[in-house]
């Protein structure tokens, strides 16, 4: 079994199903809940294009345990989409085979008591609670700009970086009572058009789309789907480009169809692959000015967590000097209250099981076990 950090506050033993339903990967976990700890019992990986019904899933996974799954009393699962208050999520874009997918369907359907349906950057929000510093790194610290007194922990944002893009706020009054939270399907609204080079890409990918029924969406630049499409624009803009590019190793040793997003991360990092810096560097920014956007709206005093599995894949470009201090100041370049905005710490989330950790911590202060 593997241990976990201690978290939250002390609860009784007990097993409860955990999962992390994600745009491109399943991750289904046992967990024991003992103290104020707890231990992953059982765990299972699967690809979401290639899972069958939600509940056939779930149930296979619960008939594997090496427990009695009668002894699985709660099941609380974040979910890459949004989740309404009576526990509906009317449908993942990336598994619609799916359908609609219910709390009291999911109940009847494995025997579990009680289930809780999360959206994910909401789980990813709960797991920044508390947790373990070594756990996280930090990209920018107010007390290297002369801020030594950093305002209270009231308002925080999670800015989730996987298949997608997700948020959300995380908010209290004051230290005395829980975080309230807050999602926002921030990739689905209308791509935002800040340059040219923003505007050339939105005319490829609608120049890709010939029937014009694909509406670019913030997530298509600023989500880890995106990776891609910038890959190919950057490549073929113009003939220069390509002539730039023709010898990057990720097109010598790929079919460019056959390349996937976490290619993109791998080859800008161990090969330094030309091409995928740009893509990174581009990526970044675009996301730096999402950012900047949201503190407008929220101004989270609390701090900006940025999490999954994408923008974790790209940490070593925090590593290089000048795309750092590039990310920084585009996050910060907001006018008048930029010295405002410079209290405001950015911690990036290092953890691969943020979501689990979130399960558990929403189960602990929902009291839901």
């Amino acid at each position: 079994m593997e241990k976990n950090q201690p978290i939250g506050e002390q609860a009784g033993d007990i097993y409860i199903l955990s999962g992390d339903l994600g745009g491109t990967n399943i991750r289904l976990s046992l967990l024991k809940i003992t103290d104020a700890s707890f231990e992953k019992v059982h765990f299972k990986h699967l690809l979401t294009k290639n899972t069958r019904a939600l509940a056939v899933e779930l149930n296979e996974f619960l008939d594997e345990i090496p427990v009695n799954r009668e002894l699985v009393r709660v099941g609380i699962i974040s979910i890459a989409a949004p989740v309404f208050d009576d526990g509906i999520c009317p449908l993942m874009i990336d598994a619609i085979h799916w359908g609609e997918i219910r709390e009291k369907d999911i109940q009847e359907a494995t025997g579990i008591k009680v289930i809780r349906l999360l959206n994910d950057a909401v789980a990813q929000g709960y797991g920044t609670l508390n947790i373990p510093q070594e756990l996280t790194r930090c990209i920018y610290d107010p007390s290297d700009n002369g801020v030594t007194e950093l305002p209270a922990d009231k308002i925080r944002l999670i800015y989730s970086v996987g298949t997608g893009l997700g948020f959300c706020m995380m908010s209290r009054p004051d230290e005395s009572v829980p975080y309230y939270h807050y999602p926002s399907e921030l990739g689905a609204i209308p791509l935002p058009l800040h340059n040219q080079n923003d505007r050339a890409f939105y005319k490829f990918l609608t120049d890709k789309d010939k029937k014009n029924i694909f509406q670019p969406s913030l997530s298509v630049l600023s989500g880890g789907c995106g990776l891609l499409y910038l890959l190919e624009f950057l490549l073929t803009r113009d003939e220069e480009s390509q002539k730039k590019y023709s010898n990057c190793p990720i097109l010598v040793e790929n079919k460019l169809e056959d390349i996937q997003p976490r290619m993109v991360c791998d080859y800008a990092k161990n090969m330094n692959d030309e091409l995928c810096i740009e893509v990174l560097k581009y990526f970044l920014d675009h996301n730096a000015k999402t950012i900047s956007d949201q503190i407008c709206l929220y101004l989270p005093l609390g701090g900006i967590f940025l999490s999954e599995s994408v923008i974790q894949g790209m940490e070593f470009m925090f590593d290089r000097p000048d795309d750092k201090k590039h990310f920084i100041d585009v996050v910060q370049n907001i006018g008048a209250i930029e010295d405002l905005v410079k209290k405001i710490k950015i911690t990036l989330i290092t953890a691969k099981d943020l979501a689990i950790r979130g399960c558990v911590n929403f189960g602990r202060q929902n009291k839901v076990f």
